[in-house]
């Protein structure tokens, strides 16, 4: 029973020193990028996937083709443990992936260290890691973000037809 509570208490230590924290991820088209939609002005269908990831997997989700992820019956991206956001004419026009969201527990269990969002956008050449437009990847502890922009909760990621940018940026 000692050990029991012992260990307890230490889950309940690492969870106030910030172990256990998680942050809302907050996804919006931009309005004005004309690339994101159709001719009739609505907003073309996207897919936004979000994929945390521990230091182990990193490498090969930094150098896969992001063309390649997206092709149907792609085997990474039918098994990665992800959280889906669809946009389009008939989707809301911002989503967010809460702080709360039960896919966090899923992520902590396999040890994430890097949080990637990666965005359907054909067109864009293929590069490796970050350097490609369709892939963020960001630091999955929230200590690692600076927080004077929108609460210390809070990412905001911003899509546009030449891919996703971070309104947010991690501490250095």
């Amino acid at each position: 029973m000692r050990i029991m509570m012992r260990v307890l208490l230490g889950l309940v230590a690492v969870c106030l020193a910030g172990g256990c924290q998680h942050f809302n991820v907050h996804v919006m088209p931009d309005k004005n990028d004309v690339g994101l939609k159709d001719e009739k002005g609505a907003l073309k269908s996207l897919e936004i996937h979000i994929v945390a990831v521990s230091r182990t997997e990193l490498p090969r989700w930094e150098t896969m083709s992001m063309t390649e992820y997206w092709e149907p019956g792609n085997t990474t991206r039918e098994s990665a443990i992800k959280h889906v956001m669809t946009f389009g004419e008939n989707a809301a026009t911002e989503q967010v992936l809460r702080k709360n969201d039960p896919i966090w527990k899923q992520w902590d269990d396999r040890n994430a260290q890097s949080l990637l969002v990666l965005a359907f956008l054909p067109g864009i050449k293929d590069v490796p890691g970050s350097a490609d437009a369709r892939r963020l990847i960001l630091p999955y502890d929230p200590g690692k973000w600076e927080k004077r922009y929108w609460g210390k909760d809070t990412i905001k990621i911003e899509l546009r037809s030449g891919g996703l940018i971070s309104l947010r940026q991690p501490n250095k």
